[in-house]
């Protein structure tokens, strides 16, 4: 006989009964909670961190301390054919968007600034700070092998995580396929897989149950909050003290998946082998979309400021989520049959804002500008509020002190580069900008310190 029920805590649990019973939770997620707040975990969780600057070498926050250096030998364009080879890429799985993400044309106004912007942009190195000397830069395919031997990345947030998802295309290219390389569908997942035309196919080592056609080694969804949207109105209500608070979000789009949809299938078991989770937010807060927040209150910069304190109170939630769901498959994993050689992690990238003007002649070809005069954000959508989000959600981590749960201080190395957006606006990231490169290189990096 079987018995199957759901628990407050949405444990699945199965019963068999033989000469004893046998309770194997095979997967729990831990139920939103938005009833009396309560912050922190409600699992114990198993150990002190193991976040030690001495253990890693270069820490986030002194590899974010360095700065932009110009490659020796650099020689100007004189064909857009040129401009993959100048970005340090063979090519990238990922087709669509190409053009936009990669700077490959632009618009009749701009042409004559496209080859001289795009030599320029992508004429930089990230020196990281001074006590990150035995820092060692991942090649391509020291990431690859990462991926395949140790597990994948899940990259969840908005379009600036679909934008590093492309990046991360064109970096183990060709070693990689994309599936679909052409994505329609904005809430769907993108994949890529180990191409079987790769030279490294045989220098490999594969996971039990490993299928090159069916284990992706990144995977991208859009989740642009974190949190779904039901889960965000119950925490808004529980906080309000009006009986009858104004509605909570605008008609404006955003794709928000909750938690109980996306960890399962993070933890999920093979032919998916996920080592880590890459999480990236903040663009999407917003009063124009949080609208019950939005007031004529310049020092609380129209509702930013108690949309902040919000935000904070969310990611408490959101954090719940995570260190449940990470000890529960810790649990699930031993009764299956004993620990991952690594740990599932949770990454969290710092938000990335935008540079205004960044289309001017000026700022397109200027170069790095470090440090960036911050004063230059204010008034533009939440980009002045930027790092406020990012150290709100940086302080929420610290303090669950959850050793598989780590926020990553990365702004840096795009604040200071408002020539490397994309041609289109001043907020997504250019691929070959030395950006998005220099995130997917330190996570890398950062993974490969991580005790087993």
């Amino acid at each position: 006989m079987v018995s199957i029920y759901f628990s407050q805590r949405r444990c699945v649990t199965i019963i068999f009964f033989t000469v004893s019973s046998v309770i194997i939770c095979l997967f729990t997620i831990s139920s939103t909670y938005v009833g009396d707040f309560v912050p922190f975990p409600s699992r114990t969780i198993r150990r002190p961190s193991v976040y030690v600057a001495s253990a890693y070498g270069c820490t986030p926050d002194a590899f974010a301390s360095g700065r932009w250096s110009r490659k020796p030998d650099v020689h100007p364009l004189s064909d857009t054919s040129q401009i993959m080879n100048a970005s340090g890429f063979l090519g990238c799985a990922k087709k669509a968007e190409e053009g936009l993400q990669l700077g490959l044309d632009w618009d009749e106004e701009h042409e004559s600034l496209l080859l001289p912007w795009r030599g320029n942009v992508s004429a930089y190195d990230w020196i990281p700070g001074a006590s990150c000397e035995g820092y060692n830069k991942p090649e391509p395919t020291d990431i690859l092998r990462q991926l395949v031997e140790d597990g994948g990345w899940l990259l969840l947030g908005d379009s600036i995580s679909d934008g590093h998802f492309f990046t991360i295309s064109c970096i183990l290219y060709p070693h990689v396929r994309a599936d679909p390389e052409y994505p329609f569908d904005r809430d769907g997942k993108q994949h890529l897989y180990l191409s079987r035309s790769s030279s490294l196919i045989t220098q490999l080592k594969y996971p039990s149950g490993f299928d090159i056609d069916k284990t992706p080694l990144v995977t991208f969804q859009r989740v642009d909050l974190l949190l779904g949207k039901a889960t965000l109105k119950a925490l808004y209500l529980n906080k309000s003290s009006s009986a009858s608070p104004p509605e909570l979000f605008s008609e404006q789009l955003v794709w928000a998946p909750d938690p109980a949809i996306y960890l399962p299938f993070f933890l999920g078991t093979l032919p998916y082998n996920y080592q880590t989770l890459i999480l990236n937010t903040a663009g999407h807060w917003v009063t124009s979309l949080f609208m019950g927040f939005a007031n004529h209150n310049e020092s609380e910069g129209y509702g930013l400021a108690p949309l902040l304190e919000f935000f904070g109170d969310a990611m408490d939630i959101l954090l719940r989520n995570l260190s449940d769901a990470l000890e529960d498959a810790n649990e699930r994993d031993q009764w299956l049959g004993g620990r991952r050689l690594k740990e599932r992690q949770v990454i969290i990238r710092a938000y990335n804002p935008g540079h205004p003007n960044c289309h001017n002649a000026e700022v397109l070809l200027g170069g790095p500008v470090d440090p960036y005069p911050e004063d230059n954000l204010k008034g533009l959508w939440n980009w002045w509020w930027i790092r406020k989000f990012n150290d709100v959600f940086k302080d929420r981590v610290l303090k669950l002190e959850h050793p598989n749960i780590n926020f990553l201080s990365l702004d840096p190395i795009g604040r200071s580069r408002p020539d490397g957006h994309v041609t289109a606006d001043c907020l997504h990231v250019l691929t070959g900008s030395g950006v998005p490169e220099t995130w997917t290189q330190y996570i890398s990096y950062f993974l490969s310190r991580l005790s087993r």
